[in-house]
């Protein structure tokens, strides 16, 4: 009937025509096809076309980032660390400002940042071992890089950021965990701290503990660089 012919019309004009994806050798693209495949047979058109528009950002910025140049990406990552460092250290005071003079907001500064630093040890000792820790991996990565040869803008970011990761997390709450594991056994051992106590600590941190955390560090940083666990351990 006219009518029907009307709405055929009608639906067929409001729905959006199918868009043509672009052919990308790449594994992103095939990412793409995987995710599509699981709603294909089940989500709505509005689902599957939401899904794809996505999935086509994620991948454009992947592109975007990949084609930065290196100096742009590595200042901007270093104007995020040290930019946010400074805001932390400069900010401490920023809600006691009112009245200061700038000459106060200065000379407040070291003992200010000195007491908010030992009152988030004592209230979040492991998030503060976590943050020192990956913050001196950062820095202490960089200048390796520096001392092997590169500038100090052309580094290998993608290696800092797996540095930072693993004094992050894996670092940060295995001194901490060990450090506080050592005192309560020490504490048991040796209630009148006698003076060799500390030697045996001492003794018990350059072989164990070493041992440990440097073997440790190969095998966290090659997990994260994608390589087998046997040349990790033959690097080592």
């Amino acid at each position: 009937s006219p009518l029907c012919c009307a709405r055929r019309r009608t639906v067929a004009s409001a729905t959006p025509p199918r868009r043509e994806q672009p052919q990308v050798g790449s594994k992103g693209a095939a990412a793409r096809e995987v995710a599509l495949h699981v709603f294909r047979n089940e989500a709505p058109t509005n689902s599957r076309t939401r899904l794809e528009g996505v999935l086509e950002g994620v991948e454009s910025a992947v592109w975007r980032l990949r084609a930065t140049p290196k100096a742009v990406v590595n200042r901007g990552v270093m104007a995020l660390m040290l930019g946010g460092l400074a805001e932390q250290i400069l900010t401490v005071d920023a809600g006691r400002w009112r009245g200061w003079s700038v000459w106060d907001v200065l000379v407040n500064l070291p003992s200010d940042n000195w007491a908010t630093y030992q009152r988030c040890v004592e209230q979040h000792p492991l998030g503060m071992a976590m943050a020192i820790t990956g913050l001196t991996y950062f820095f202490a990565d960089w200048i390796a890089q520096t001392c092997e040869g590169t500038t100090p803008m052309d580094f290998d970011a993608a290696r800092i950021m797996r540095s930072t990761l693993v004094g992050t997390l894996v670092f940060g709450p295995l001194v901490h965990t060990y450090y506080q594991s050592q005192a309560h056994l020490f504490d048991a051992l040796f209630p009148s701290a006698p003076w060799y106590s500390e030697a045996l600590k001492i003794a018990m941190d350059q072989t164990m503990f070493c041992f440990t955390y440097n073997i440790t560090y190969y095998l966290a940083m090659g997990a994260l660089a994608g390589r087998p666990g046997r040349e990790t351990l033959g690097e080592f």
